[in-house]
């Protein structure tokens, strides 16, 4: 195993960890289901994967050294910090919690947005728009605004596909 391929381990099972947190904690009986919190619960899963593959996909082109290493953590790291807002305690009900958390959820999610745009040199206009979107998320915490976050972000997959 080359220094870069156990280095790029690190990342990866932070990754493993906000999808066991997400995965693992999702216990909503019908009642409990609250929409939006479910749906950015879809994106955040479907973020996740796309995050894991990319990184996995470039992991023989990590630069060695504590710097660039670090530089690589943080992606992981903020998105571990996203779930962790995202997730409900067990005594909690989704909707009060997700509308208490949702401007910590969306500002963490800038934040992985933007060490993306940085860390891959790619600020494309579907990145910039998303900055934005999941900003005004946070600053109104308005639920709806959520399914535009889903529209953009499929949008943006299917241009990627072709």
């Amino acid at each position: 195993m080359s220094q870069g391929e156990y280095l790029g381990i690190w990342p990866l099972f932070i990754y493993g960890l906000a999808c066991g947190d997400l995965v693992l904690n999702w216990k909503p009986s019908r009642h409990d289901i609250h929409w939006p919190h479910l749906a950015t619960g879809i994106l955040l899963l479907e973020v996740l994967f796309h995050s894991f593959y990319r990184f996995w996909e470039n992991m023989d082109n990590l630069m060695p050294g504590y710097g660039p290493f670090l530089l690589q953590m943080i992606r992981p790291l903020v998105f571990l910090a996203a779930v962790g807002y995202f997730t409900p305690p067990p005594d909690r009900h989704p909707k009060e919690y997700f509308k208490e958390n949702i401007r910590i959820i969306f500002s963490l999610l800038v934040i992985f947005v933007i060490a993306n745009g940085f860390l891959e040199q790619d600020f494309y206009v579907g990145r910039i728009a998303a900055i934005g979107l999941l900003g005004a998320v946070a600053i109104t915490r308005k639920e709806w605004m959520v399914y535009l976050v889903i529209a953009l972000r499929v949008t943006s997959q299917i241009i990627q596909l072709f």
